[in-house]
């Protein structure tokens, strides 16, 4: 099952997910939220980030 948000506290991380045209939601603190709803077009090696389906408890 595909998870619906991505999330990263690395700001080169987020930049790469706003240039390959993930829909950002919000920047909460240091966490940056975006919308899976984007295929990657970027190596994802080095960078952190996690899939979820939530977005806060």
């Amino acid at each position: 099952m595909k998870k619906k948000f991505i999330l990263t506290q690395e700001e080169k991380t987020a930049d790469l997910l706003k240039a390959s045209g993930f829909t950002f939601v919000k920047k909460e603190g240091k966490t940056y939220a975006f919308v899976n709803d984007g295929k990657l077009t970027f190596s994802t090696e080095g960078c952190k980030m996690v899939y979820t389906n939530l977005l806060s408890v």
